[in-house]
């Protein structure tokens, strides 16, 4: 997977899943804005919020440290996520996700 580490703090204020943080669940809310969400630890929000048809922007917030964006990334958002988040993506995602927590 091809991803771009491109400043886009403009578009990434707040999360824009919905996020259990006690019982450590999440949605992607508005499936229209969020192609993925997660939650690492029971403090990290991680979440593909779309940009534009097939592409998107991976960020892991902080939860525990008032949403504070610790990383973002370009994504390619295979199929458009039409009728959910393709495996692979995810798995690539994931991947992302957890070297941003696991090595600051």
């Amino acid at each position: 997977m091809k991803t771009e580490n491109v400043p886009l703090r403009k578009f990434m204020k707040k999360p824009l899943g919905n996020y259990d943080m006690e019982n450590n669940e999440s949605n992607c809310g508005d499936y229209s804005k969020v192609a993925w969400a997660a939650i690492v630890d029971n403090r990290y929000k991680c979440e593909v919020q779309r940009t534009e048809p097939y592409k998107g922007v991976l960020v892991v917030f902080d939860g525990k440290n008032n949403d504070e964006i610790l990383h973002e990334v370009s994504v390619p958002i295979s199929y458009n996520a039409q009728f959910g988040a393709d495996i692979i993506d995810v798995a690539q995602w994931q991947d992302i996700a957890i070297q941003t927590i696991d090595n600051p």
